[in-house]
Order: C-alpha cells, then sequence, then structure tokens
C-alpha cells in the first residue's frame, strides 16, 4: 500500500487558502473591525462536533448558499490557527505567539476537536506551555493568568507553577512595603475617578470589600513606621480596630509582637531571581494520518454526499449493470482537475449528481476513489488486465499521480510489475497512449527495471523472446532491452551457468546474437557471475567454462582484470579451492597470480577462516609451500584460530603441528589447556553433549583417550597453582598418575 497522506493535506492548505467552492463564513469582531473567512461545511462538519450541531439544519444561519458563523470574541489568527489545524492537521507554533497557544487549546476544546485526533498534539502542546510558561507570562501576564485560571478543565495543573513563577518575578525582593502598594492600586480601581484622599466612608467599605480576603495575607509587621503611618487613614479604616492596635503598639516596642502573628517570610535569605531555562521543544505538530482516517470515514459512511458516480460492473459481459459510489465534489474537484471539469456544474442543482464512467470496472474505480480521499494506493485485489485497466482508466481521467506511481521507475518493479505475467508485461509494453509510453520509455532507460521486466519471465521465455524479436512487432522496445548492458543480470536470476551456456549456443546466424555477444563481452559480466555463484556454484562453472575453449566467456573469466573481483568476492578457504582448481584445469595465469595472491594474503586469509584454510594446505600437497608460513602465522596470532567457531572439527595432526611449537607467546598455557579441553569434548558425542562435572568414570577415558597424544605438549609447569587448583578434580581423572602428583 501506498500512501502520501502529506498530499492530502497540502491540497487542503490549498483549498483554504484559495477558498474554491467554500459555502461558510466565519465572521470576527464587529462595526469597522468586522473580519471574515471562508471555509467549506463538509471539513468543519467532518472534523469538530460543534461545527457539525451549528450547522445543521436546526441551528444553522444561513445568508443566500452561505453558513454563517459568528466567533466575535475569539482572535482571528488563534483561529486562522484552528482552521490550519482542521484542514491539514498541522500545528505551527512558529506562527503563534505564547498567549495564542493558550487560545488555540481553549478553542480546541470548545470546537470539540479534542476527541478528534488532536489529543496526542494536545499534549505536546501542552508541554510546550509548561516549559515555556515564564516567557508566555512575561509576554502577555494579564491575558495569561485570565487564561489559565478562568479554564480550569484545560489548566488547572497550570495554577500551582504560574503562582510560582508571579512570586519569582520579575525577582524575589518585593518588600512588603511593595506588595501593600500595589494592593492599594488594585483594590482603588474599583472606586473611580475619585482621589483616595477624598474618600468617604462608603468608599472604604467598598475597598475593604474589595481586598478582605487578602488583609490576613499581607505581613503587617514588615511594613516600615513611616510608610504605615503615611497611609494610616486608610489602613484605619479598613483594618481591624485589634490589628491595627497591635501593629501601632510593635512600633511603639518592637518586642510586643505576638508569635502567632508571625507569617513565614516570601523569600529565604540570600535567595536569588530566577533564571529562564531555554528549553528545545518541538514547534510544529501534525498527524496526517488524522486526516486520512477522517476521509476514509467519510467515504466509508456516505455522509453529505452531492455526486454519485455510476460505474458498471463487469465490462466483458453483455449484462450492463451498474454500482454507485457515492462521492463529494469539494474532494474531487480539489483533488483531480479531471472531475473539477466534469463536475463544474454540480452546484446547480440540489439534488446529487449523477456521473456515468464506462470502460472501467468497479474493483478499478474503488481503487481510484480510495486514493483520491486517502491518497492511500493499494492495489492488492488488483491483477493482470485490471492493472492494465487502471493505467489506461488513470491516462484518461488525468489521474498522473496514479500513472508515476504504476510506471515510475523507483515503483515499477515493486508493485505493478509483480501483478503481470509475461504476456501482460508486453501488452503494457505496446499500448499506444503518449504518456504511457513515455513512461514506458523511461522504464526502460533504467537497469534495474529492465531486469525487473525480464525478471517476470522464464528461461524459455526469455529465449523465446529474443528468438522471435521480429514476430512479436516490438523490436524498438526489445532492442533497448538486449542493447541493455543489464540484461546479463536477468540471465543470472533466472539461468544457471548451463543455461548460460546454452543462451551462448544460440545460432550465429540470428539477429540478437550481435547483443548476446557484446552482452558476454561486457565488463559487468564476470561481476555478475560472481555475484549469482557460491564457491560451488563458482569450482563448477570454472569446469564448463573450460570446455568450451572457442567461447567469449573463456578468454574474459580469468583475464588479470577480473582477478580482483574474484579474490573480493571469496574469502579464506573459497581462495584456496580455487587455486587447487585453477591447477587442475591447466590455467595457468589464474594459478601464478592466486599463488602470490595467497602468499602476500595469507595472514587474512586465516582471520576469515582459519581452521578452513589450514584443512586445505595440510591436505593438499599443491599447498605445501605454504605450510610452514602458515603455521608461523597462527602463532604469531593464535587466537584466529583458538577463538574460530570451527576449532572443534580441526583435524588433529594439524593442532599437534601447532602445539608442538614454542613461540605461542600470546596465549599463556592454560588459555591453551582451555581450548584444548573444548576441542577434546567435541571429539566424541558422548563427552560433548553432558557437562563435564556429569562425566562418568567411562567418559573420563574417552576425553583422556581424545587428548592423549597432547597431554606432553602442554607446559604443565606453567599453569599458575592457582588456575590449576580450579580444575584439579577433573586433571586428576585425566592426566597419567606420575604426571598428576609431580605437578
Amino acid at each position: 500500500m501506498k500512501t502520501n497522506s502529506k498530499e492530502l493535506a497540502s491540497d487542503y492548505k490549498k483549498l483554504l487558502q484559495d477558498g474554491y467552492n467554500s459555502d461558510v463564513i466565519i465572521r470576527f469582531g464587529k462595526g469597522e473591525n468586522l473580519k471574515e473567512l471562508c471555509a467549506h461545511s463538509l471539513i468543519l462538519r467532518e472534523h469538530s462536533s460543534y461545527f457539525n450541531s451549528a450547522l445543521s439544519s436546526r441551528w444553522a444561519k444561513k445568508e443566500g448558499n452561505f453558513f454563517i458563523i459568528e466567533m466575535k470574541d475569539v482572535p482571528i489568527n488563534t483561529f486562522k490557527a484552528v482552521l490550519r489545524y482542521i484542514y491539514t492537521t498541522e500545528i505551527s507554533l512558529d506562527e503563534l505567539s505564547g498567549v495564542e497557544v493558550l487560545e488555540f487549546l481553549v478553542e480546541t476544546d470548545k470546537l470539540l476537536l479534542i476527541n478528534k485526533g488532536i489529543s496526542s498534539k494536545f499534549n505536546k502542546l501542552f508541554f510546550y506551555v509548561q516549559e515555556n510558561l515564564e516567557k508566555i507570562i512575561r509576554s502577555d501576564e494579564n491575558r495569561t493568568l485570565q487564561i489559565i485560571f478562568h479554564y480550569n478543565n484545560i489548566f488547572e495543573k497550570l495554577h500551582e507553577p504560574c503562582l510560582q513563577l508571579i512570586c519569582t518575578y520579575p525577582n524575589r525582593n518585593l518588600s512588603e512595603t511593595n506588595i501593600l502598594k500595589y494592593l492599594i492600586q488594585w483594590g482603588s480601581a474599583t472606586i473611580q475617578e475619585k482621589d483616595i484622599n477624598t474618600w468617604e466612608k462608603n468608599d472604604y467599605i467598598t475597598f475593604k470589600n474589595t481586598i478582605g480576603e487578602l488583609i490576613p495575607l499581607i505581613r503587617w509587621f514588615k511594613i516600615s513606621s513611616i510608610d504605615f503611618g503615611q497611609n494610616r487613614q486608610l489602613l484605619q479604616n479598613i483594618l481591624s480596630e485589634d490589628l491595627f492596635n497591635r501593629v501601632l503598639s510593635y512600633y511603639l516596642d518592637p518586642s510586643s509582637l505576638p508569635a502567632n502573628t508571625l507569617q513565614p517570610p516570601r523569600f529565604a535569605p540570600g535567595s536569588t531571581s530566577s533564571k529562564q531555562m531555554e528549553i528545545e521543544c518541538e514547534s510544529f505538530f501534525s498527524s496526517y494520518e488524522d486526516l486520512v482516517n477522517i476521509n476514509k470515514r467519510l467515504l466509508q459512511t456516505n455522509d453529505q454526499y452531492d455526486v454519485i458516480i455510476r460505474v458498471s460492473k463487469d465490462i466483458v459481459s453483455e449484462n450492463f449493470s451498474f454500482k454507485d459510489f457515492y462521492a463529494h465534489s469539494l474532494i474531487l474537484c480539489e483533488r483531480s482537475s479531471y472531475f473539477k471539469m466534469a463536475l463544474s456544474k454540480v452546484k446547480e442543482d440540489s439534488s446529487p449528481f449523477i456521473f456515468p464512467i464506462q470502460d472501467i470496472s468497479t474493483v478499478v474505480f474503488k481503487v481510484i476513489l480510495r486514493y483520491l480521499y486517502t491518497t492511500e494506493f493499494d492495489i492488492e485485489e488488483l491483477y493482470g488486465a485490471n492493472i492494465l485497466m487502471l493505467i489506461v482508466a488513470a491516462n484518461k481521467m488525468e489521474f498522473q499521480v496514479i500513472i508515476d506511481y504504476l510506471l515510475l521507475p523507483t515503483n515499477f518493479a515493486e508493485t505493478t510489475l509483480r501483478k503481470l505475467n509475461g504476456g501482460e508485461v508486453l501488452k503494457l509494453l505496446i499500448i499506444n497512449e503518449f504518456n504511457i509510453q513515455n513512461a514506458i520509455d523511461h522504464i526502460l532507460s533504467k537497469n534495474d527495471i529492465v531486469r525487473a521486466i525480464l525478471g517476470k519471465l522464464d528461461s524459455l521465455e526469455i529465449l523465446e523472446i529474443i528468438e522471435k524479436t521480429e514476430e512479436l512487432q516490438i523490436q524498438e522496445t526489445i532492442a533497448k532491452i538486449l542493447s541493455n548492458k543489464d540484461f546479463i543480470n536477468t540471465i543470472l536470476y533466472k539461468f544457471n551457468a548451463y543455461s548460460i551456456l546454452n543462451l551462448m549456443r544460440i545460432p550465429n546466424n540470428m539477429k540478437s546474437r550481435k547483443a548476446i555477444d557484446d552482452m558476454l563481452a561486457s565488463d559487468d559480466f564476470i561481476q555478475i557471475i560472481l555475484d549469482k555463484l557460491n564457491i560451488e556454484q563458482f569450482l563448477q562453472f570454472m569446469k564448463t567454462a573450460n570446455e568450451l575453449q572457442n567461447k567469449i566467456i573463456v578468454s574474459s573469466l580469468f583475464l588479470k582484470k577480473n582477478f580482483k573481483l574474484i579474490v573480493n568476492k571469496f574469502h579464506g578457504a573459497e581462495i584456496l579451492r580455487i587455486f587447487i582448481e585453477a591447477n587442475v584445469l591447466k590455467l595457468k595465469d589464474l594459478f601464478s597470480d592466486m599463488s602470490t595472491f595467497i602468499e602476500q594474503n595469507l595472514e587474512n586469509l586465516l582471520q576469515n577462516d582459519a581452521v578452513g584454510v589450514l584443512e586445505i594446505i595440510f591436505k593438499h600437497d599443491i599447498c605445501k609451500s605454504f605450510r610452514e608460513y602458515c603455521i608461523y602465522l597462527i602463532c604469531l596470532n593464535p587466537n584466529s584460530l583458538f577463538d574460530n567457531s570451527k576449532l572443534i572439527r580441526l583435524d588433529r595432526s594439524i593442532l599437534i603441528h601447532i602445539l608442538e611449537r614454542d613461540n605461542m607467546g600470546r596465549l599463556n598455557e592454560k588459555n591453551i589447556l582451555d581450548y584444548l579441553i573444548k576441542w577434546g569434548t567435541a571429539q566424541n558425542e558422548e563427552t560433548s553433549q553432558k557437562g563435564m562435572t556429569s562425566w562418568t568414570s567411562q567418559e573420563f577415558k574417552i576425553f583422556e583417550k581424545a587428548i592423549h597424544e597432547f597431554i606432553p605438549l602442554i607446559r604443565w609447569f606453567t599453569i599458575p597453582a592457582k588456575d590449576f587448583n580450579q580444575i584439579h578434580s577433573f586433571l586428576e581423572n585425566v592426566l597419567p598418575d606420575n604426571l598428576y602428583q609431580n605437578i
């Protein structure tokens, strides 16, 4: 399945920007400040439960053909962001101020979008607000606090962080005198146009009622006597007589402060102002899949449809029955220029517009319609003729996106081609439509696609096409394939070595003979052979190719320029096997090059496959010259052998050769003993299938027999006593008594 939900969002964003076929006007403000935005009822109702109700026949307000929605108290910039989310599921914080992010969250909640896919993004936005709360508060303190403390259902978790930030903003050194000053300023705002010095009794009562809850929160005993005296008349009218007198008494005698009047300090001594920490937060959110899912539901439920597309059920039979698809002109026209032209008159009639489509099956049109609504492109149900029909229909309806998807080289081999058999591939190649032929020509210019096309055919079909090029009347297309050097790749996928040789035996009088010869003479041929064949197949191919001394394959396979390809393909013991086979087949140049390569790279070969290399070198006399050097390299780097998982299969005689050496400096004797125990245990089924701690005396005898020849080769007296003691009970059952006692 192919989907590009971002493409759907892009189309909807364009629809929102240009207002094509809009039927909703959203108004903000009033009078000279009146502003309007255009929208589409289909999209609003499908994305928002609020709009679904507001635009219903019961509640909708209309002017002509337009629904009217009043949003007087909503900032237009914030609502633009809400509309962008509704249409595209995109939220860009770069386009919103801090307070506007809060307003966005409020509006999405009001419009009942939380349950329409915004939940996960709500959490991200809330995280953004939490991490940038101080910055948001600084940008607009009053509006921020009003929103956060008014909409408890959304921002309750932010109440305490807000208060903490306010207490530290702009710093924590705000004196109690200043706090009282701000409190008086705030409370007196309720008594308009009167100087505080001219207040009457009722003014004091109004002021006291306004700040009454805040009086107990003031640290009165932290206010200086001078500041208290300057506001004495005001304070005497609002404070209780007891509190007022206690404060006066405190100024006369500071030791008279009652203990129960003490309140904690507003800031700890030595505290410093808070610092804004830069937090890295996402600034762009989207959930294009939500947009796809909403459109998918709209397509499945047939809500608010205004178009009926009538498609023939079976275009092959004589039974001209039809299937109706219910659709929405807004989506069809925005997503397809073909439908935009065909459905240009759909708004002239209130009843659904019936649009017939011929020469296309229902299963094919179902794929097309699903793509238009969701960008999901699924051809799992389409095979053979229906795939070809979809390509033809997409070309006719000018759905270039579908043609591009089916015939774009990057998609063709993995999607379209796997649905076609050999005959259908040929039909596709000869479709005489300009756009399609251009796409096919582009496909055939790509080596990997040529390989994929030919890969649909078995070896007999490939040979038949080559032999009948003229009869198929597609000389140009086949000529492109045959002249493409990548053709050989398909041969390797479909043919074994013998099939390739059969291809070489095509008569010289065939017009395709030259293309085949050019192919076999190409520099890429050996590379493809090596990529295809494992070592066994390659050795057999060497033998078979050697039988055709007059063929191009023999002269090109073993050229010096191809030697590097061979040694890069094969490793370790495989190189030794090719060296031996070259000697058997009397391929002197290859034998000489291999001999030099082995001598110069023996250390790397051992690193790759020490056990395999040792087995071949000690088995074949032709490798005798490498033996001593091989043992020397093993002694220099014994881990290449002893850490090899194949160590347990190493021939006894080879292991003896190695352990006889005195210069394995990198391994201590305890390590060598551990490897020997591992090797000896694996030599017999009885000992390999049980842990050593549960061995019987018979199994110890079997093990002792397996390593008997190696016991004299171990430097027992260089093994530390501590290490020996750890396995002494085991060795007591294995070593000769006199050796064990001496140790």
